[in-house]
């Protein structure tokens, strides 16, 4: 289905009926949205099961309106990529976002307003990665509960802005996410004077030395106790259900690298899960990424220079190899110049 209007398919004109299912479609979107549900007759709306890609000039894969009597559609298990400077999920109300997988969008899943849970405790995991924020909650009224998702290989993996209150895990109960390898901040409290505190209690942020994460927040953030090894386990999404194609290791930037620097791959199409490891000129391993979700799209890791023990390794050639078993593997050599 190609984009010709303000939306491919629009759910909740006045007068349509509660309970609708929209299913198994394959959405080209253009200038505007791919699915939009408006603030009429949604409660039961499911999305399920649909493939969104997007473009430079698109504004939403799947947009949910500002419902006001309670309305809970469910955005289950559809694939959204491509929207370089939109969002793959916009919400202003509350909603069940669960089993998605968004790569490649300016944001994963923005949040205006309302309490949707994003992922959920009993495991419904989203593959949120490669975009440059995984999940936004802009707005004094954005709440969204996080759970359970693989937010890696963002720019930012959870930004909180003008009052936001996400809740990423609290001291009852642990946000379980994989909030991995963002290049930036895992997590970046932008609201005034860092108030309200992003807490994000029990979630993964990468290999830990001496059983302490590295540090990859910023703003006023409680991270409570982190977890050291990752939650979760690899998700092959339903849709679609593809092989890998066109992988490349596009090498690392900046190379050399005398701090910190980015390793970077991509998927013509697709889907797999990838092992990204540094090793040294003897074969030793001195880093291990674990294992990635990606999709179609550029990725990349964040490689701070240090060996798994947490120290900053010698000037000298290393090799970094990414690798998906069965299916592909290359290496790229970086030199740490100190």
């Amino acid at each position: 289905m190609l984009a010709e209007g303000a939306y491919d398919i629009l759910i909740g004109s006045a007068g349509l009926s509660n309970d609708l299912t929209v299913e198994g479609n394959s959405i080209t979107v253009g200038s505007n949205v791919g699915i939009e549900l408006q603030t009429y007759a949604v409660d039961g709306t499911i999305i399920k099961g649909n493939t969104i890609t997007g473009s430079s000039a698109s504004v939403v894969g799947i947009d949910i309106g500002t419902f006001t009597g309670g309305e809970t559609p469910t955005i289950d298990d559809n694939a959204i990529s491509g929207l370089s400077n939109g969002s793959g999920i916009a919400t202003g109300s509350d909603a069940v976002i669960k089993n998605n997988t968004i790569s490649s969008n300016k944001w994963g899943i923005k949040v205006t307003a309302g309490v949707p849970t994003v992922g959920s405790a009993s495991g419904n995991t989203n593959t949120i990665t490669s975009n440059t924020t995984g999940v936004l909650a802009d707005g004094g009224t954005a709440d969204p509960v996080i759970r359970k998702n693989s937010i890696q290989s963002n720019t930012y993996g959870v930004v909180a802005k003008a009052s936001a209150d996400p809740d990423v895990g609290t001291s009852s109960a642990d946000g379980d996410n994989n909030i991995s390898n963002n290049s930036t901040y895992c997590i970046w409290n932008r609201n005034r004077n860092g108030l309200p505190q992003v807490k994000a209690h029990g979630n993964y942020y990468g290999t830990c030395s001496g059983g302490t994460p590295s540090i990859c927040w910023s703003g006023n953030v409680d991270t409570g106790t982190s977890l050291c090894s990752n939650p979760l386990g690899y998700r092959i999404p339903s849709v679609p259900v593809t092989e890998p194609i066109g992988f490349r290791l596009l090498g690392a930037r900046p190379n050399p690298m005398s701090g910190s620097g980015l390793i970077y791959f991509s998927l013509d199409a697709g889907y797999a899960a990838v092992d990204v490891q540094v090793f040294d000129v003897t074969g030793r391993l001195v880093y291990d990424f674990g294992t990635l979700d990606v999709g179609p799209g550029e990725h990349h890791v964040h490689w701070d220079g240090r060996d798994k023990a947490g120290r900053s390794v010698m000037s000298g050639v290393y090799f970094v190899r990414v690798a998906s078993e069965g299916q592909f593997q290359a290496t790229t050599k970086v030199l740490v110049a100190r």
